[in-house]
């Protein structure tokens, strides 16, 4: 047991115990002191990182909304660009609309049209240049690299419509006219024989006579109920009775398929079970 005492000075008694709680309570203090120290640059870096991909989502999508641009653009040199009311001016503007709804960053206000450097004959460049204003999480970042942070892009398409030596483009040459052939003279009619005789109009087949096939087995039928309207049933076959077992029993099969349409002459067999 140690004892410490002194003037002004607070007295200690205990064992070895008792120190190591001392030592435990002050590491656990340390810890939390550096926990606070950390976790501003823990939060700073995790919002970088977010930022960073929002920032590179954006270009993505405002890369893909000038290439969509420039594309219509290349296959409309002729617009009238600067009238709102043109129709291409506005389907232009609703495709890049389109597009600017999934952005995460403001698109600049107005629209810009596209331009032409080398002109707008076949072959040339049509161009689309955007901007959108990019808003920063991250409070340091944006004081360094400013915020909002501006991305501009462009994108440059080919023009592929129009015309070449006057013809519109998909236009096929048109090739020397021929030469009409001569029209032949028309042969001469035959003159019909007045002894000639009419023969007899072919008499046409007779229709075939079909019946359909009466269902003796669903309906729990004896034989000799089945035989009774098989004679009443418009068939003129045969009706054919298999036995054993017995002379009368309720049909468990029959050759006809029920209900399926067969010759007026055809003829059916009955049987207690499937022979």
């Amino acid at each position: 047991m140690l004892r410490f005492v002194g003037p002004g000075r607070r007295t200690v008694t205990g064992g070895s115990s008792g120190i190591r709680g001392l030592f435990r309570r002050g590491r656990r203090g340390q810890s939390l002191a550096e926990f606070a120290l950390v976790l501003p640059v823990l939060l700073l870096t995790v919002l970088f990182a977010i930022d960073a991909g929002r920032l590179f989502l954006g270009w993505v999508e405002i890369n893909n909304a000038a290439r969509i641009a420039a594309n219509y653009a290349s296959l409309h040199p002729t617009a009238d660009w600067s009238n709102p009311s043109d129709p291409d001016r506005v389907r232009f503007n609703q495709l890049i609309q389109q597009e600017a709804n999934i952005l995460n960053c403001t698109l600049q206000s107005p629209m810009p049209e596209p331009s032409f450097p080398g002109g707008t004959d076949l072959g040339d460049l049509a161009q689309a240049q955007f901007s959108c204003a990019f808003d920063v999480l991250t409070p340091l970042i944006g004081g360094v690299i400013g915020d909002p942070l501006t991305i501009s892009v462009s994108s440059s398409f080919p023009i592929r419509s129009g015309s070449v030596l006057g013809l519109p483009l998909g236009s096929s040459v048109p090739g020397p006219t021929g030469t009409p052939a001569p029209t032949a003279p028309p042969s001469p009619t035959d003159t019909p024989d007045p002894n000639a005789t009419v023969g007899p109009t072919p008499t046409p087949a007779p229709t075939p006579c079909l019946l359909a096939a009466p269902d003796y087995v669903a309906g729990s039928t004896t034989a000799s109920q089945a035989q009774t309207d098989w004679a009443g049933s418009g068939f003129t076959g045969t009706f054919t009775k298999i036995t054993p077992p017995g002379n009368n029993y309720d049909v468990g099969w029959q050759s006809l398929v029920a209900g399926q349409l067969y010759a007026c002459t055809s003829n059916i067999a009955v049987a207690k079970t499937a022979p």
